[in-house]
C-alpha cells in the first residue's frame, strides 16, 4: 500500500510540474490559460488557487471566450504554444 501511495504522489507531482499557469488568481472564478498545453485551463477557487481543468478531446481552451472551442476558432493571441 505504501508503494502505491508513493507512486501516486510521484505521478501527481509530475503532472503538476509540467503545467504552467499563465497569471495569478486574483478572484474566485477567474479563468487562466496554460502556456504549454492548449487543452488545459484553470479556474481559481475560493482560496485563490488555480484548479486544473481539461478540455474534451479535440478542443482547445479559448482564452477570449473562456470556453473549450475548436482549434480553428481559438484566437492566435491566446498564450499557449501550439
Amino acid at each position: 500500500m505504501k508503494k502505491i501511495m508513493t507512486v501516486a504522489v510521484l505521478l501527481i507531482s509530475t503532472v503538476i510540474s509540467n503545467a504552467e499557469v499563465v497569471g495569478d488568481c486574483a478572484n474566485e472564478g477567474q479563468y487562466l490559460a496554460d502556456s504549454k498545453d492548449c487543452t488545459i485551463f484553470y479556474v481559481c477557487d475560493a482560496m485563490k488557487k488555480p484548479q486544473r481543468h481539461d478540455c474534451p478531446p479535440g478542443l482547445e481552451y479559448d482564452c477570449i471566450r473562456q470556453i473549450c472551442n475548436y482549434p480553428d476558432s481559438v484566437p492566435g493571441n491566446c498564450p499557449c504554444k501550439k
